[in-house]
């Protein structure tokens, strides 16, 4: 099959497009099957369209681009049809006969008669070149298209993500607030504040037989960028970290403990020490 420049650049367009008629497809899949050089200007096609996809920047169609859309044949088919529909033929009357022959849409008209402006037929080179505007604007659009499609994606995934933080934040909120609520309505829940020097102090809030304590600083005191308050819970076994202490109170609910335990406090080098290494900052009797 023999086909043109402008015709291969307006199937291979096309195609890449997924914008073809039936007709247009069966010609460009004969030509995707027997014509290397069209496959190649296919997946060029394909290559550009997925490179502008890439982009996060969202296409703004211009001014000279809206007139041209605007410009562009609500249908190629009828003007395809326009073109090759033969022109009507008129029948002129004259003296002396019944009827002249028929003039077709070459003929003149003679002088003094009325006839009904025929169409002119539809340039081949104006078709092909508004196939060319469109193939150029259908491109810009499916590009502009898919950029929104994913900034839009994009934008869905931020929202979603933050949503699902904020969903954690308020679950793990509400798991402290439980978690005191059975502390302090507990039946043996007892209360001790103890000094820590330099105005700060330490609250701890326990229970037996909820098994579960709470800690809160008031006033702490200052410790460098390198080094942690770790917290300790010291039995018969002796001290075992249950954590750190910082702004805000420390629950721990996940370590046995008997009557007589002890929470200490020491100061420890960054990331926290496997036993103590320093003297108390405070300690109270569970």
């Amino acid at each position: 099959m023999s086909v043109d420049r402008d015709d291969r650049d307006y199937l291979a367009a096309g195609y890449a497009l997924g914008g073809l008629s039936d007709d247009d497809r069966s010609i460009a899949a004969g030509l995707l099957e027997t014509d290397p050089s069209f496959r190649r200007e296919v997946a060029e096609y394909e290559d550009s369209l997925a490179g502008l996809a890439e982009t996060d920047e969202p296409l703004t169609p211009s001014a000279d681009v809206a007139a041209a859309i605007l410009a562009i044949p609500r249908s190629e088919g009828g003007s395809t049809a326009a073109a090759s529909t033969a022109a009507p033929v008129t029948r002129v009357g004259t003296p002396g006969s019944q009827e002249a022959p028929a003039r077709t849409a070459g003929t003149v008209a003679p002088a003094g008669s009325q006839e009904t402006p025929r169409e002119e037929p539809v340039s081949l080179s104006e078709l092909r070149a508004s196939r060319r505007t469109w193939r150029m604007l259908a491109g810009a659009a499916a590009a502009a298209v898919i950029v929104a499609v994913a900034g839009l994606g994009g934008a869905l995934l931020h929202v979603t993500g933050e949503q699902r933080e904020l969903d954690e934040s308020l679950a793990q909120s509400q798991e402290q607030l439980d978690r005191a609520e059975q502390l302090l309505t507990a039946p043996d829940v007892r209360t001790e504040t103890v000094d820590m020097g330099d105005d700060a102090g330490m609250t701890v809030v326990s229970s037996l037989t909820e098994q579960m304590f709470q800690v809160r600083t008031h006033g702490a005191p200052s410790v460098p960028d390198d080094r942690v308050m770790q917290l300790w819970l010291i039995d018969d076994t002796g001290a075992h970290s249950v954590g750190f202490l910082a702004d805000g109170a420390v629950t721990v609910d996940g370590s046995e403990f008997a009557g007589g335990a002890l929470v200490g406090v020491t100061e420890e080098p960054a990331g926290g020490s496997e036993q103590p290494t320093s003297d108390p900052l405070a300690v109270v009797e569970l």
